[in-house]
């Protein structure tokens, strides 16, 4: 059987995305000259008529032209996002029919799982927020250590490490002071922030946010609420109290909660698929066992 193509056209989904972009500008220009024809319709009609059909004109076609526009430059922007994707993937796996593999991995599911995407959980960073969420809670109305890097886990068995290293050693020590954990703090404001103004401006892009949420439901709650998470953290940071930290903690698990709504499926599908792996492992395991009792019992009738 010949090799099952997986990817795509990247050539066609260029042509695909021209085509979108070509139609939304048809679409503007068709509205522009409909309502400058419409604004120029007093001089050839006066009325009650008239202003009833000017009327509805701007109040539903020309919204509806302007909806229309907003959909196919949307999905000219899908198009080059996917577009991307795929040209990174492919050439990360020599463009091989099928390709994927470690590579595929390391720079298709491995980055999703951090940076989330449109079609997969995006469980590392779930586990990440899911992390700086207790964390938060933690110092906010417990005994933890500030939620920064260097106060973290890793941050303390890598200061543990390098003060093993005589020649790294100072670096080591510094990690565990007060002044390591200002300049975490700092770079953890500047990152919350750069997330936060990224959020904003994915949602501008989304448009209308009734439209939005109609069209991708959790999907887009969870965009609102990752928006709202990385503001949250930047104000925690900021200015630690128990209202900011409330604010992390409550975005935080709304926004990993609609994550898991939005790719329940993805997730069922995982959780299947472990499932039937562990199951058949363990009637490997038993047909093994029960082969070695059956050759050990046919060698004591040698006996």
């Amino acid at each position: 059987m010949a090799p099952q193509l997986v990817g795509a056209d990247l050539d066609k989904l260029d042509a695909l995305g021209r085509f979108f972009d070509g139609q939304a500008r048809q679409v503007e220009r068709i509205g522009a000259a409909a309502s400058a024809d419409i604004a120029a319709l007093g001089r050839i009609w006066v009325g009650a008529d008239a202003g009833r059909f000017a009327s509805v004109w701007r109040s539903q076609h020309e919204a509806a032209l302007a909806t229309a526009m907003a959909e196919l430059q949307a999905a000219a922007e899908t198009v080059r996002r996917n577009r991307a994707a795929q040209e990174l993937a492919s050439g990360a796996d020599g463009g091989l029919p099928g390709g994927g593999g470690v590579t595929g991995f390391l720079l298709g599911d491995a980055a999703s799982f951090w940076r989330g995407d449109e079609d997969s959980f995006p469980y590392g960073s779930v586990a990440a927020g899911l992390l700086r969420v207790w964390r938060t809670a933690s110092f906010t109305w417990g005994s933890g250590p500030f939620p920064v890097f260097n106060t973290g886990l890793v941050g303390r068995g890598l200061s543990a490490g390098l003060q093993r290293v005589p020649a790294l050693a100072p670096a080591g020590t510094w990690l565990t002071t007060p002044g390591a954990t200002q300049v975490f703090r700092r770079v953890g404001i500047a990152g919350a922030l750069v997330s936060t103004g990224a959020g904003l401006y994915d949602l501008y892009q989304q448009g209308n946010p009734i439209d939005a949420f109609r069209a991708d439901g959790a999907g887009y709650v969870a965009d609102v609420a990752n928006t709202a998470f990385s503001a949250s953290t930047a104000a925690f940071l900021i200015a630690p109290n128990p209202v900011t930290g409330a604010l992390v903690v409550g975005t935080g698990l709304v926004w990993a909660g609609a994550e898991v709504v939005d790719h329940w499926d993805d997730i069922s599908s995982a959780a299947g698929d472990a499932w039937d792996t562990g199951t058949g492992a363990l009637d490997d395991a038993w047909d093994a066992g029960i082969g070695v009792v059956g050759d050990v019992l046919d060698v004591g009738d040698w006996f």
